[in-house]
């Protein structure tokens, strides 16, 4: 483990054998149809202020998925102009730990435990017991001394602010199919989770520039939020990611944000493909 926390699990090969072939937006390809435009700029909307979650902070914890998909969700509302509270990261990260446990002989649970967790059990999660702010669990900033401190399911069914309907997962097996894809939900302002090689010198201590593949095992998530391209060639990709190990790390080019974000190229992308997944909140219904 390096200085920073991961905690990202991959999903089975079963699972991502199932997904394999679901598109972006599959019911929406018009949206590809358009030509893709050279950069997109959906960054400018992480700001508090404007609705984004800002740059979340896992600190000691192995939260990473959570804070990941919550900051994706919130920073869609606020691209649709419909801007939410800060969805959980503690929350989501919660509802996969509760779905992986097995129960005891007796029948009884045991408790939660912070190693971890795979992001196909957040989506699912999200799907059956829904989610709400992180002012209404107060379980943010995190801290490994409250994140087993769990709700039960009938505490989140209840505070629920929304369930999930719709997550898909792009299949990293379609070369350039795949990178367009990524665009196209990009170009569309929906942020996507991305999970990657996080425990290595290169990544713990970036403080800018342009990444390219790291052969480290996947353990950490993230969410990508932008592109830029020469409008031709895909290998000229670049993609701006944004990381929840607060400002201190990383880069940042948005006024007002310090740090948090990356950069990296067509082989990290590629190198990392098979955990790429959007959350179209436009499907989202309100639960209350």
């Amino acid at each position: 483990m390096g200085k920073y926390f991961t905690g990202h699990i991959p999903d089975p090969p079963a699972v991502v054998a199932r997904r394999k072939g679901f598109h972006i937006l599959k019911a929406k390809r018009g949206l590809g149809v358009a030509p893709l435009p050279l950069k997109t700029n959906n960054r400018a909307k992480l700001l508090t202020a404007l609705g984004g979650p800002g740059i979340l902070n896992q600190k000691d914890t192995g939260s990473c998925v959570g804070h990941a998909i919550a900051s994706a969700i919130t920073l869609r509302f606020a691209l649709m102009g419909k801007p939410i509270p800060l969805v959980s990261p503690v929350g989501v990260y919660d509802v996969a730990r509760m779905i992986s446990r097995s129960p005891n002989a007796d029948g009884s649970l045991p408790p939660l435990s912070d190693d971890g967790t795979e992001p196909n059990l957040a989506y699912s999660g999200l799907a059956e017991w829904g989610a709400c702010s992180a002012a209404t669990w107060g379980d943010y900033p995190a801290t490994s001394a409250t994140i087993n401190d769990e709700p039960t399911p009938q505490d989140m069914m209840l505070t629920a602010d929304f369930k999930l309907s719709g997550a898909y997962f792009l299949d990293g097996t379609a070369g350039d199919q795949y990178l367009r894809d990524l665009m196209t939900a990009l170009a569309a302002a929906y942020p996507l989770s991305y999970a990657l090689a996080a425990s290595n010198n290169t990544f713990q201590g970036y403080t800018g520039g342009v990444l390219g593949p790291m052969d480290d095992a996947v353990d950490h998530e993230n969410y990508l939020i932008d592109y830029e391209w020469d409008g031709s060639n895909l290998s000229s990709l670049i993609v701006y990611g944004t990381n929840s190990w607060s400002e201190g790390w990383g880069e940042s080019d948005v006024v007002g944000i310090g740090g948090g974000m990356y950069r990296a190229n067509r082989q990290f992308i590629a190198k990392y493909s098979d955990s790429t997944a959007v959350v179209d909140v436009s499907a989202i219904g309100s639960e209350q």
